[in-house]
């Protein structure tokens, strides 16, 4: 609060007071001569304030900026109020945070065929690959043939179709079984050379007729250990032919083995 400012209403007027001039008696003179003309002494005056008017301005300035700055301090506190009042009044709902959802993407794992296999036959080795119509995406089946165990003549093989696998253990034949080395450790180390697609791309570059082998219309392949190498045998059955088109391709290499094609 500030200090409020008062005219002063006790202070009496300051006055330049001289003390009256005294009289002196009249030197006595020859009379015959004129007695000087005497003149009455000078009566006490009164000087008006010599400063008076000054003050009274300088304090009549100083009350009207403190009640200016009063009443300008009051008005500043009764708006700071009305919007405390305000703020107070009203409910501010919170911004909610995004909720960011990531999807969950499975990979084809390299080993699920092995482990669908020996989930019901631990020992399964696995000794082809094999696909059917794999340039024709929905039509493509892929089969992985297995030996129940190392000693046995007995097979099975895990088929995918559009993504689904079924085990099949029941009238599995693969002829000739002549010891054919196992694909369990490679496939396990991802040393397999190149993949379905990459022979594809292979073979079809090696194609007399690259458009024939590309529109054939059914193509097969097979993958295998023949012991001194891993293959690839891409076969092509092209329109209007009786006689299919064959590839082997050393898979760890890209060397042609054979081609019935010259």
């Amino acid at each position: 609060m500030p200090n409020e400012y008062r005219p002063a209403t006790d202070v009496e007027p300051i006055l330049d007071m001289q003390s009256p001039v005294p009289l002196t008696d009249p030197i006595a003179e020859d009379i015959s001569r004129p007695a000087a003309e005497i003149k009455p002494a000078l009566s006490p005056q009164r000087h008006g304030p010599s400063f008076t008017l000054p003050l009274i301005i300088i304090t009549l300035l100083a009350v009207t900026t403190a009640s200016l700055f009063y009443n300008q301090t009051q008005q500043l506190k009764v708006r700071v109020q009305d919007l405390t009042n305000t703020l107070a009044s009203q409910k501010i709902e919170p911004i909610p945070e995004p909720t960011i959802e990531i999807p969950q993407v499975s990979t084809p794992s390299a080993t699920s065929p092995l482990a669908l296999a020996q989930a019901k036959y631990p020992e399964a080795q696995l000794i082809l690959i094999t696909s059917d119509n794999p340039h024709l995406e929905n039509q493509t089946v892929t089969k992985y043939w297995f030996r129940q165990s190392p000693d046995a003549k007995n097979y099975l093989y895990i088929s995918f179709i559009a993504d689904e696998s079924s085990l099949v253990d029941q009238q599995v034949y693969v002829s000739p079984d002549n010891n054919i080395p196992s694909l369990n450790q490679r496939m396990q180390d991802n040393q397999l050379g190149l993949t379905q697609v990459q022979a594809l791309t292979l073979t079809n570059s090696l194609c007399k007729q690259p458009e024939k082998c590309q529109q054939a219309t059914a193509i097969k392949t097979q993958f295998l250990d023949t012991g001194s190498s891993l293959l690839w045998q891409i076969t092509y059955q092209l329109q209007d032919s009786s006689q299919p088109v064959i590839f082997q391709i050393n898979s760890l290499t890209k060397e042609v083995v054979y081609q019935s094609q010259k």
